[in-house]
């Protein structure tokens, strides 16, 4: 009984983190799942995507140079750096 209940939560765990990680949140999603469940897996599935403009607070990606939403030209990342 106490084996299933770990295999579970580490299940959960996996599919948290495999959510999370397109968002650059796999660690977060692995918590939240392994803590939360259902309910984790879904929140994990639903964090933001990308970045928040510094100018107009708009969701924008990652990468983005530019601001979709007000034009402004963005600062660049430690990511965006490396590359």
């Amino acid at each position: 009984m106490a084996i299933g209940g770990l295999l579970w939560a580490g299940l959960r765990g996996v599919l948290g983190y495999v959510l999370g990680s397109p968002h650059g949140r796999g660690p977060e999603g692995l918590i939240l799942c392994i803590l939360f469940g259902p309910v984790g897996l879904l929140i994990s599935f639903l964090l933001p995507r990308g970045r928040t403009c510094p100018f107009c607070g708009a969701s924008i990606v990652k990468k983005a140079v530019r601001c979709i939403h007000c034009q402004k030209h963005l600062p660049p990342t430690a990511a965006s750096r490396r590359a």
